[in-house]
């Protein structure tokens, strides 16, 4: 991990953790704030400014862009020949991610990376046991 970027969880603790969350939720997001036991916990100990700051933002990845990166060099993913058509039909997939529409399904970019998953094991696993049709096996939701 010499040039990732490392996420850490101060005070994540399990028994701290437990004892916040026994409390009425009225204590865990009180007057707008969030995780507001937990800050008033910290008071004394870390800096307002850091305990108290609003713009705080999480890492995000930028799953989105490389979706469309691989599905431009993969066409092929949910081309007619994909082994997943059983549970997504080509149109289906392609109407989904034209122009970005997954949006309409909740942006739910896990979604999307789940499909192309099982169109790569798939693919995987009818070449490592030499099944010739594409209908031998059935998925189910």
């Amino acid at each position: 991990m010499a040039f990732s970027i490392e996420a850490r969880v101060p005070f994540l603790d399990h028994r701290l953790v437990k004892f916040v969350l026994q409390y009425l939720p009225l204590l865990c997001l009180y007057d707008g704030w969030t995780k507001w036991l937990h800050r008033q916990a910290m008071t004394g100990i870390v800096p307002s400014s850091i305990a108290w700051r609003c713009d705080k933002v999480g890492f995000e990845t930028p799953e989105t862009a490389w979706q469309r990166y691989l599905l431009t060099k993969r066409s092929d993913l949910f081309d007619q020949t994909a082994y997943s058509r059983s549970t997504l039909t080509y149109q289906q997939f392609r109407t989904i991610l034209r122009d970005g529409q997954w949006i309409e399904y909740g942006g739910d970019t896990c979604l999307i990376w789940c499909w192309i998953s099982l169109e790569v094991w798939l693919r995987v696993w009818h070449r490592a046991t030499n099944i010739s049709h594409r209908d031998s096996i059935t998925l189910t939701r």
